[in-house]
C-alpha cells in the first residue's frame, strides 16, 4: 500500500471525499493511488497541507510525518528562487544542474526563472541533490536539513 492510501485510511476518507477536498474526480484521484498517475507539486502541497504532514512524508523521502511547526504551502510561493539560491551558494551553473537532472540547460533555465513548472520528480532529485527537505524546497520551513530517511518505502 503507498503512503497517500495509508493517509486517506487512516483519516478515514473515501476516495469521494477526498477527490471532492481536492477538487477533483474520484477517478483521477484514484489514480494516484493506484501509481497510474504521478503526483504534482501542487497535489502533495494540498496533501500535505489537509493532512499535516511533511511533503517528504507524502513522497516517501523519510518515516517521520511530523516534524516541527510547518508552514502551510502556499504553492504560488516562487519554488524558482530556492533552486536559484541552492545553485548558486554552491557555486553550480544551471549546465552543471541540467546535466545532473539529464535535461537541457534551457529547460533547467525556464525553471529558475519561473516560465516552467518543475516536475516534482525533479525537485525531488535537487533535494536529494542538495541534501535538503522538500518541505525546505516548497518554503514549509526555513531549516534545510532532510529528514530521516524512509526504508519503508523506495521512490
Amino acid at each position: 500500500m503507498n503512503r497517500i492510501v495509508e493517509l486517506r485510511i487512516d483519516n478515514d476518507y473515501t476516495q469521494v471525499e477526498l477527490a471532492k477536498k481536492l477538487d477533483m474526480l474520484r477517478g483521477t484521484y484514484s489514480l494516484y493511488e493506484i501509481d497510474q498517475s504521478t503526483l504534482s507539486i501542487e497535489l502533495v502541497s494540498k496533501l500535505a497541507n489537509l493532512y499535516k504532514v511533511t511533503t517528504d512524508y507524502i513522497v516517501c523521502l523519510t518515516d517521520k510525518d511530523k516534524i516541527g511547526n510547518l508552514k502551510d504551502i502556499k504553492i504560488d510561493k516562487v519554488i524558482n528562487t530556492r533552486i536559484k539560491d541552492l545553485r548558486i551558494s554552491n557555486n553550480l551553473r544551471q549546465s552543471d544542474i541540467a546535466k545532473i537532472l539529464f535535461i537541457k540547460q534551457n529547460t533547467y533555465s525556464q525553471y529558475e526563472i519561473g516560465t516552467r513548472t518543475i516536475p516534482l520528480e525533479l525537485l525531488i532529485s535537487l533535494c536529494k541533490y542538495y541534501k535538503v527537505s522538500l518541505d525546505y524546497m516548497l518554503y514549509r520551513t526555513d531549516v534545510p536539513n532532510p529528514y530521516p530517511k524512509s526504508k519503508k518505502y523506495v521512490v
